[in-house]
């Protein structure tokens, strides 16, 4: 088992590696929208040409996808109702049943004609789902003892407007709706703690060590890995393997090894309790 320290290290490790990598492919996508005739000069141009890796392993990825995102988020509700799960759970199964449902439409009405932009509704519906990243981004100050509530809170709320303004400015295309989402909630959950919480102070090994383990490490990991080789490595492995659906499963994932933490965390605590 990694001392504290060892896992303070690779929990801040991974937030420094997520920032650049994910910076590196939020730069190198603005480039690409700028060519003309979706001919990428980075990314793989049937990502480009379909905001998505799609796989020729199913009749339909975004098929795949829906039902996979809808069963989860389900699963995430009937746990909750049963009390094995607590009422925080709440914003994974939201997540899942919006990542389900987007899924779903592009699938059935498809990607042609998107250029004309999003409505106002869907467009309040991305910010909301935007906003998953900066809210989780102050809670982690927070808990990091790095900002109060109330300032921590004050930069959100800039940080998520400046996310929404991006997506309208530069990237427009509902089609890449989810790409960005995933890239905002990314660099949203890792830049700030990568620059804030280190892995040396005693306060911040605790922060950092409290909230590691193993399969949540590697889930997360794995999900950084997805969002960074799909795009740009599509057409050499990520179409024959599965596609789009690889991201969905490491996200199921992660969600469900950090659901199980905090359900064994819970119960431990109530042992605890029990024992006094």
């Amino acid at each position: 088992m990694a001392s504290k320290s060892t896992q303070a290290l690779l929990s801040w490790s991974l937030d420094a590696a997520a920032s650049v990598l994910i910076l590196g492919l939020l730069a190198a996508w603005l480039a690409d929208l700028q060519n003309p005739d979706n001919n990428p000069s980075y990314l793989s141009k049937s990502f480009v040409e379909n905001g998505f890796c799609l796989s020729h392993r199913f009749d339909c990825t975004h098929t795949s996808c829906s039902i996979l995102d809808g069963v989860c988020g389900m699963a995430c509700l009937i746990a909750m109702a049963a009390g094995k799960l607590p009422s925080s759970a709440v914003g994974s199964a939201a997540y899942f049943l919006a990542h389900g449902y987007a899924h779903y439409e592009i699938g059935r009405t498809g990607v042609n004609g998107d250029r004309g932009g999003m409505g106002l509704i869907d467009s309040l519906g991305l910010a909301i789902i935007i906003s998953i990243g900066p809210i989780a981004m102050a809670s982690s100050l927070v808990e990091a003892k790095k900002m109060s509530r109330s300032a921590a809170n004050a930069v959100a709320a800039p940080i998520l407007a400046a996310l929404v303004a991006t997506y309208h400015v530069y990237v427009k295309q509902p089609r890449y709706a989810l790409l960005y989402i995933n890239v905002s909630i990314t660099l949203c959950a890792a830049v700030p703690k990568a620059l804030l919480v280190g892995f040396r102070s005693e306060e911040d090994i605790h922060s950092r060590s409290s909230k590691f383990h193993w399969p949540g490490f590697l889930a997360s990991a794995l999900i950084v890995t997805v969002i960074i080789c799909e795009p740009f490595f599509c057409e050499q492995f990520i179409s024959s393997i599965g596609g789009h659906l690889i991201f969905d499963t490491s996200l199921a994932l992660g969600v469900l090894s950090d659901m199980v933490k905090e359900h064994g965390d819970r119960t431990n605590d109530e042992a605890k309790l029990k024992t006094t």
